[in-house]
This record gives C-alpha cells, sequence and structure tokens, in this order.
C-alpha cells in the first residue's frame, strides 16, 4: 500500500518499505503521526525520520501446533 495513498493505524506494526541506510530496505516499521514519522527496527536499532513508500499489514501469526 502506498504512504500516499493511505497510512497504517497509528502504532501498528506494519512491514514497512522505504529508503535509509544509503539504499532500499524492508523491515517492520510503525507511523506515528504525533511526529509525522515512521519508526523502523534496523539491524543497528530502532531508526526514526526514514523514509517509507509503501507499507502491508503482517500476516496472522501461525496457530497452536498441529492447526
Amino acid at each position: 500500500i502506498s504512504t500516499k495513498e493511505r497510512l497504517p493505524e497509528t502504532e501498528t506494526p506494519v512491514l514497512s518499505f522505504g529508503y535509509w541506510g544509503g539504499g532500499p530496505q524492508t523491515s517492520i516499521g510503525v507511523y506515528s503521526p504525533k511526529f509525522n514519522t515512521w519508526y523502523v527496527i534496523a539491524d543497528i536499532g530502532t531508526v526514526a525520520f526514514v523514509c517509507i513508500t509503501h507499507w502491508q499489514p503482517l500476516p496472522e501469526p501461525p496457530g497452536e501446533e498441529g492447526e
């Protein structure tokens, strides 16, 4: 989903795609409208002020074993 089309619910973790650290990246991210910025979990820790262009909801977690 393009961030120009719509944004995820506040503080809801999503799969995000954007540009930081010198190139395209995917990561788990959350959007904060209070600060009008994204926070993503990167290999160097949590990064703010990244340029997220697209996102999608995370898949449902797996059920109990055997389901």
